[in-house]
């Protein structure tokens, strides 16, 4: 080995940088480019992995086999087997994260089920969906529900990929809303995470990599108020679970669509 050439453990350190800070929606690119750069050197499991986790900290959006719907692949929705969760249907979905499709679909058995659905769930969802209707059209709902003894955590999430390459950009918006609460209680608590990525390289090459929280305590959940303080910190009184996610309407509107 010349005084110039990689070892391996150097080869994969680069190969995982350029796959893990992929722009938005070109991975399959920027693992082309790898595999070129590096000679081949890159092994087939080392690749897999690393797409697996940017497929789903991207909120990677697939469609569900013979459906005519959406699902987001998420951390929220790893069943810790190499399947992702479809919250909507009860199943387990496999992905073939290199194409980033959905190959197979399978019902969860009903123990499984049990755990991971609520009514709220789809008030929730109904919640949610209406909010990214308005805010961030075009954009795919996931939303993920579950019980352990007597507490309740829904966790929606909300995806959007564009892509326009021909003229330079591409955009990602990611956010996730986690509502907790016990069975029977008044309060519970809702915080959020909205991440957002742009790439831009038409007179270089610009990323944008920005984030932010937000937490909300609510108490008596049949009672309906909503507060937002434009410095930031917001508290709620709602009549039921979707109500409070509704207090997002009052979020700052999400970034209209960049024009082609």
């Amino acid at each position: 080995m010349g005084d110039d050439e990689l070892d391996e453990a150097s080869k994969l350190k680069i190969a995982a940088n350029f796959i893990n800070y992929s722009p938005p929606g070109q991975i399959q690119k920027v693992v082309e480019d790898v595999k070129v750069l590096l000679g081949g050197h890159v092994p087939r499991s080392t690749l897999d992995s690393l797409m697996v986790k940017v497929n789903s900290t991207s909120f990677l959006a697939v469609d569900v086999p013979g459906e005519g719907r959406k699902v987001l692949i998420t951390p929220f929705g790893d069943l810790g087997d190499g399947t992702f969760l479809d919250p909507m249907g009860l199943q387990r979905l496999t992905i073939d994260h290199g194409k980033q499709v959905c190959t197979s679909a399978e019902a969860l058995s009903g123990a499984e089920a049990a755990s991971l659905d609520a009514p709220e769930k789809g008030q929730v969802d109904a919640a949610m969906t209406r909010y990214a209707a308005n805010k961030l059209p075009d954009a795919v709902v996931t939303t993920y529900c579950k019980i352990v003894g007597g507490a309740t955590q829904i966790t929606s999430c909300i995806g959007r990929c564009d892509l326009n390459l021909s003229n330079y950009w591409a955009g990602l918006w990611r956010s996730h809303w986690v509502l907790e609460f016990t069975s029977g209680s008044k309060s519970g608590t809702l915080k959020g995470t909205v991440h957002s990525n742009v790439h831009y390289f038409e007179d270089g090459n610009v990323q944008l990599d920005d984030r932010c929280q937000r937490r909300v305590g609510s108490t008596h959940m049949r009672t309906c108020a909503c507060t937002y303080s434009a410095h930031g910190s917001t508290t709620a009184q709602v009549a039921s679970a979707p109500s409070l996610l509704e207090y997002l309407l009052w979020l700052p509107p999400a970034p209209a669509r960049v024009p082609p």
